[in-house]
């Protein structure tokens, strides 16, 4: 109002349940997560889900210590101090909402393949080095 009064309160709330169902949807691999945290870094949303999570302070683990403070928008690999797995993690603080959204995959998961595909492939250089060599 002009005279400084209040003249009513909006309320916009968001069913998360929505969300969870939308993220459940991302190929994350066996050991992926996403999360969603407000800006204060009070989880909101965990996948893998575990209702004992939700409301939980996160803002003293690294994403919120030492990696959002200086980026708002970044990736590194980051060992989750809920299960202990280490993780590739995306993350973007949203300023407008305010909140934080990371999607992090397993990083023995992603090397895995790159593993495989490294070891096939220095079995096949080595198996040419020795043909070579034969022949030679």
């Amino acid at each position: 109002m002009p005279d400084g009064s209040v003249g009513g309160v909006v309320l916009a709330t968001v069913n998360m349940n929505y969300f969870r169902l939308f993220y459940e949807r991302f190929s994350i691999g066996e050991k992926g997560a996403i999360f969603i945290a407000n800006g204060a870094g009070i989880l909101l949303l965990r996948r893998p889900f575990d209702e004992s999570l939700l409301g939980r302070d996160i803002s003293q683990f690294p994403m919120f210590h030492d990696y959002l403070p200086k980026s708002p928008v970044g990736t590194a690999a980051i060992k989750s101090r809920v299960d202990g797995v280490t993780r590739i993690n995306s993350y973007r603080r949203i300023e407008e909402c305010p909140l934080v959204l990371s999607a992090a995959l397993s990083q023995e998961e992603v090397l895995a393949e790159w593993r495989l595909d490294a070891v096939l492939q220095n079995a096949v250089g080595g198996v040419l080095v020795l043909l070579i060599g034969f022949i030679g």
